[in-house]
């Protein structure tokens, strides 16, 4: 959700999660909201995700401007 939202980042949203397990888990078969405190969670941990994920991709594009430079080894010479 928070990737397909961040193309038009200056529209706000609330995240309404729900969920239904088997007869012998946490929801008995219902339909129900989940936890607040479950659902904070797994909202930060896809917020840290992403910005995980922007700095993988501002290391590959340093990577990729640098990887010009690269000077054959002296071990590959003879």
């Amino acid at each position: 959700m928070y990737i397909a939202h961040e193309d038009s980042k200056d529209k706000d949203f609330e995240l309404e999660m729900t969920w239904v397990s088997s007869m012998s888990g946490p929801t008995k078969g219902r339909h129900e909201e989940v936890p607040k405190e479950l659902q904070e969670e797994a909202e930060r941990l896809a917020k840290k995700a992403l910005e995980g994920d922007e700095e993988d991709e501002d290391d590959a594009v340093k990577e990729a401007g640098t990887a010009g430079d690269a000077q054959p080894s002296d071990a590959m010479e003879e």
